[in-house]
């Protein structure tokens, strides 16, 4: 049975076994050569005690090793556990996100189209994509024209129409692009920018010599496109649009003079009858071309597109 032995040179207690009783070895606190006396009854209790002692604390720490490790399995599994969740619903997460930015960004179309009407009623025609100087030099984009139509009355209160959108004057505008202009995607553009344009040109319905009036779209305002969302870099009160000799027949392509680009698999876009469309990305050169013109005679089969 172990107990505790004290050197008599420096006083060190150590815990010997009794097998080592008579015997001589070097002291563990000082290293001089000691013979082991026979304990004394005191120091046997003492041995016990210390025994005891060290056997209770190394069942404490085998317990709190076992429940440090339990813990750190059942840590682990949770958060195992979370990922595989958050892994799985993910894709159906990013799905229920990007629903709602389409259906943000049909709404944003739509208001655009009832603000082109309400200026159509008032001016007997849609405005013209831009607004130029005696020199044909261009100062103004057909979305700031729309401003009182959409609630910006004191943001159109302040633009000097007689000088270019880019000029000292008018360089507020630059951070001042109503919401209804900015695509709600997370893709969509930068401050300032706007992801909605017309569509102009010879063949459309804004062509060089005059925007049409509503009643000279022959082939039907329900089949032909008004404004289409897109992701090249526009400033929102440029006098910048895609120009249909130009146009990319392919959907998000990203780019000058395309359609679409801030979403994967198609665009947003508003007919000339205020109905919101989804172009699907793979809709075909000959129905987008179809949907562009306004007096063709086209045959234009919406039947597929999601309409909100």
């Amino acid at each position: 049975m172990p107990f505790q032995f004290t050197c008599p040179y420096c006083f060190k207690k150590t815990l010997v076994d009794d097998s080592y009783i008579g015997k001589i070895g070097p002291c563990v606190g000082c290293g001089k050569d000691i013979q082991v006396g026979a304990p004394s009854m005191g120091e046997v209790q003492l041995a016990e005690v210390d025994v005891r002692r060290i056997t209770i604390e190394n069942a404490i720490k085998r317990n709190v090793k076992r429940a440090l490790i339990r813990t750190f399995v059942i840590s682990v599994s949770a958060m195992l556990v979370v990922s595989l969740f958050a892994y799985l619903l993910a894709p159906s997460l990013q799905t229920i996100r990007a629903m709602h930015d389409k259906n943000l960004c049909l709404q944003n179309l739509q208001r655009i189209a009832r603000a082109l009407d309400q200026y159509a009623n008032d001016h007997d025609a849609y405005p013209p994509p831009m607004t130029v100087d005696s020199s044909g030099r261009p100062l103004h984009s057909w979305r700031t024209l729309l401003l009182p139509y959409l609630g910006e009355e004191e943001l159109y209160s302040g633009v000097q129409w007689d000088l270019p959108w880019n000029s000292t004057e008018n360089s507020f505008l630059a951070n001042s692009c109503p919401d209804v202009y900015r695509s709600p995607s997370g893709g969509g553009p930068t401050i300032g920018e706007t992801s909605y344009v017309l569509i102009t040109g010879t063949g459309t319905i804004f062509p060089k010599s005059g925007p049409l009036k509503r009643d000279q779209i022959s082939d039907g305002l329900r089949n032909t496109l008004l404004v289409v969302e897109t992701a090249m870099p526009v400033l929102w009160h440029e006098p910048l649009d895609i120009t249909f000799p130009n146009l990319n027949p392919n959907l998000c392509a990203k780019g000058k003079n395309s359609i679409g680009g801030t979403y994967s698999d198609g665009a947003t876009a508003v007919l000339a009858n205020g109905t919101p469309v989804w172009l699907p990305i793979d809709i075909s050169a000959t129905v987008l071309r179809a949907m562009v013109t306004p007096d063709q005679g086209e045959e234009v089969n919406l039947v597929g597109f999601t309409q909100e």
